[in-house]
């Protein structure tokens, strides 16, 4: 059974930029609601209204089994990992072969990796 994943926010970047720009189409109006209410409703009117948030950047550690990592790969538009830890310089530097091979199918249930990746929301 996997274990959780943890997520460590790095970093978060163009949260102004991108608030001054989900305001641009709403200027003139009296009655405009705080960032956050505004940001909420837009992004409940789908991706067309909640084009702002597409400015803003996460950089993350992420925490994870191998398992994870493998599906990750599927969904990874907008995501660039920066690096992930590796076994083949630290665990299994002295091995090689059918040696290495056993010991990485044994040790993949348990091994915990971590990686650091760039998120660019794509909504």
């Amino acid at each position: 059974m996997y274990k959780p994943l943890e997520i460590k926010t790095l970093n978060l970047a163009g949260v102004e930029e991108s608030l001054k720009a989900m305001r641009l189409p709403m200027e003139g109006r009296k009655n405009i609601s705080t960032d956050y209410e505004l940001a909420s409703k837009l992004i409940k009117m789908g991706p067309a209204h909640a084009k702002f948030t597409r400015g803003i950047i996460v950089w993350a550690e992420i925490f994870f089994q191998v398992g994870w990592m493998i599906e990750m790969e599927t969904y990874r538009i907008g995501v660039d990992t920066l690096s992930t830890s590796s076994s083949m310089h630290t665990d299994l530097r002295n091995l090689d072969g059918i040696e290495l091979a056993e010991q990485k199918q044994k040790d993949l249930p348990e091994k915990y990796y971590h990686r650091i990746s760039v998120f660019l929301i794509k909504y």
